[in-house]
């Protein structure tokens, strides 16, 4: 009877199953916090300054252009990786991305988490992007390759044009949260911590302008 009942017990109690219930947890609680909470109005950049951003094996002028209110991604070949030298333990960005010019299913989106004190920054970063096919994807880039995350359709009537999207995505411990036109699409779960600087992307083909930049730090009482 004693042995019935401890498998009984052992059936019921399982430490693989609680955990999944655990990580599925977290995210929930995290959305319902998150859906129609406004953007952080502490802002430490909400302009272009030139000097405080590096484009490596990119040519200003026949690549890519930096006004104080705007970056212009140019129609070419080349993939566009702007990275800002402001590294971040929190952050939240917010950008408004026009596709001025461009066919096909070309991505463009905020880069965050990649180390501003490591040599070439492009190497390692998380991407959040979107595309004219109506779908968003967060990877992770790193030497040994890129690895999907999230790729997923976004939700009708969030985005009526996909020529101009307000983009922003915010880091929170292990979650990454993304949204499109103040409506969030995602949390998606990572390894460790997001931490570091943020950048703008866009892949070969297409022409992008990003304007209305705020770059905000995550406070602690944002994370609680």
């Amino acid at each position: 009877m004693k042995n019935i009942l401890k498998e009984k017990l052992k059936k019921a109690w399982c430490p693989e199953k609680t955990a999944e219930m655990i990580r599925t947890k977290i995210p929930e609680n995290l959305e319902s916090r998150e859906k129609g909470v406004p953007e952080s109005p502490i802002s430490t950049v909400a302009a272009f300054e030139s000097s405080q951003w590096q484009a490596f094996g990119l040519y200003e002028h026949d690549d890519f252009r930096i006004l104080p209110s705007t970056v212009t991604f140019f129609d070419n070949l080349r993939i566009k990786k702007l990275f800002y030298q402001q590294s971040y333990d929190g952050v939240e960005v917010a950008v408004v991305a026009s596709l001025l010019s461009g066919a096909g299913e070309g991505k463009f989106g905020i880069i965050l988490g990649h180390n501003t004190e490591q040599s070439p920054q492009s190497q390692n970063f998380y991407l959040f992007t979107i595309d004219k096919t109506e779908h968003f994807t967060l990877q992770k880039i790193g030497r040994a390759g890129i690895k999907t995350l999230v790729n997923e359709i976004v939700k009708p009537g969030i985005i009526s044009n996909f020529s101009k999207v307000h983009l922003r995505v915010k880091s929170l411990n292990n979650f990454i949260l993304m949204y499109a036109n103040g409506e969030l699409l995602k949390i998606a779960s990572v390894d460790e911590p997001v931490k570091g600087g943020v950048g703008l992307y866009s892949d070969p083909h297409i022409s992008v302008e990003f304007s209305q930049l705020q770059i905000s730090p995550v406070t602690q009482e944002q994370k609680q």
